[in-house]
């Protein structure tokens, strides 16, 4: 697999540190091969860390992004008063067709009803919303990316920028509620104005186009 590959060009680098050190090994302190085991030992570490940094990225880019922003706006929802259950009453379950279907169970009609539109505000392209909230897109996983991560120099992520529910969007405190649940389960981030100069330009760049490539259906059902 992908650990394996890395972790075989990574002892490929090994032998190459150990067969090049035994110069630099001479000038320290203590018996020669002493040090040349720790300069191995080192690398060693170094090469294990990487593989498991980049394990790291893989689980992080592969988790299902439509699933946390559901939680995320069944949370705001909740803390503002708006629907009765948060995260834990969200279901994500793929049909026949391949499409998932969200809903948020165990909730009176008007507060699935809210759910429903609020969430489907957040997915879809943005139109003219009061804030926007990033979405921080983590590169695909990569040996390069995980030795940038073990010396803290990541690379600059892309970023896109979802719709703050109506509902959620009316003041800045509410806002920063669905920032706040937005921060806890999908990405960093402040609510931006978008009647700024700032956020008057992300809406122009991003115009038409869809956050996450999906399209979605709005479907009440009641049980």
């Amino acid at each position: 697999g992908g650990n394996r590959r890395l972790a075989t060009a990574s002892g490929a680098a090994l032998a190459g540190v150990v067969g090049t050190a035994a110069p630099l090994a001479a000038s320290l302190p203590g018996p020669p091969s002493t040090a040349l085991g720790l300069l191995a030992a080192g690398t060693a570490y170094a090469a294990t860390r990487t593989a498991a940094i980049r394990r790291l990225f893989t689980d992080v880019t592969e988790a299902p992004v439509l699933v946390h922003i559901a939680w995320a706006t069944a949370d705001a929802l909740h803390r503002a008063g708006l629907v009765p259950r948060g995260p834990e009453g969200v279901s994500l379950e793929p049909d026949e067709t391949g499409a998932y279907r969200v809903e948020l169970d165990g909730v009176p009609r008007a507060a699935s009803a809210r759910f429903a539109t609020a969430f489907d505000e957040a997915v879809s392209p943005l139109t003219s919303p009061r804030y926007v909230v990033p979405r921080h897109i983590l590169p695909p996983p990569g040996a390069g990316a995980a030795l940038r991560a073990l010396f803290r120099r990541p690379a600059q992520n892309a970023v896109v920028h979802h719709a703050v529910p109506t509902a959620l969007g009316e003041n800045r405190r509410l806002a920063d509620l669905f920032a706040a649940a937005w921060n806890t389960y999908v990405s960093t981030g402040d609510p931006l104005y978008t009647r700024s100069p700032e956020g008057a330009g992300v809406l122009a760049a991003q115009a038409g186009g869809s956050p996450l490539g999906v399209t979605t259906a709005m479907r009440l059902t009641w049980q």
